[in-house]
């Protein structure tokens, strides 16, 4: 994809919400959590009780193939499939809750929902949605 047809960090989608870039936070475990760098998404970053999010929009290439290269393309595609029904699937000491969420910024009357995939592994979830996530999950609370 050339550079053009790249969304902007910060361009608007759907219901004028902004696109959400891929993000990364360290969870401390003891009440704080700061953001990092996105080459710091390890779990391996983690120490104690702590754990890492990252949090990405599934709509976007870069998140896509970030996906792929740390999850494997068959768990890559499941984290970002459209049309997902609400389920949860345990791997092993891994598991991928899907579930359908109301948008924020929707028409109280409109019942669609939106798919948000979270993968939980020891030390680390990744968050993936075309919602604007930090608004959806409520990040910027968390932000010391």
């Amino acid at each position: 994809m050339d550079d053009a047809a790249k969304p902007a960090p910060g361009s608007r989608i759907g219901h004028d919400l902004p696109v959400a870039p891929m993000l990364v936070y360290r969870f401390d475990g003891k009440g704080g959590v700061t953001e990092l760098p996105v080459d710091k998404a390890s779990p391996a970053a983690t120490t104690g009780r702590g754990f890492i999010a990252v949090v990405g929009n599934s709509g976007t290439p870069e998140f896509r193939l970030w996906l792929k290269e740390h999850l494997g393309e068959p768990h890559a595609d499941a984290m970002t499939m459209p049309d997902a029904h609400a389920r949860c699937t345990v791997v092993d000491d891994r598991a991928t809750l899907v579930l359908r969420v109301a948008r924020r910024e929707t028409d109280p009357d409109d019942i669609r929902r939106q798919p948000l995939t979270v993968w939980i592994e020891k030390g680390r979830i990744i968050i993936s949605s075309g919602a604007h996530l930090p608004e959806l999950v409520g990040l910027d609370q968390w932000k010391a």
